[in-house]
C-alpha cells in the first residue's frame, strides 16, 4: 500500500490540518500482475482466486 487516505470531521474549518488516517490504498494500472502462482494445482488456484474476488473488486485472469 502506497497511499494513505485521510478524513477531517464535518465540523472542522478549512486550514485545520490534514485529519486522521482513514484507510490505505494501492492504485493498479490495467494489466498489472498482482499475484503470481507457481507449482499449485489448478483446483487450489481456483479456490484462492475465488477468495480474492470476494476481497478485491477487480477482475482476475489466469495466464499460463
Amino acid at each position: 500500500m502506497n497511499l494513505t487516505l485521510t478524513k477531517l470531521s464535518l465540523e472542522s474549518r478549512m486550514g485545520k490540518g490534514k485529519g486522521n488516517f482513514e484507510a490505505r490504498a494501492q492504485f493498479l494500472k490495467p494489466g498489472t500482475v498482482f499475484f503470481e502462482f507457481s507449482e499449485l494445482s489448478h483446483q487450489l488456484q481456483k479456490k484462492i482466486s475465488n477468495n480474492l474476488i470476494k476481497i478485491f473488486p477487480v477482475k482476475i485472469k489466469f495466464i499460463k
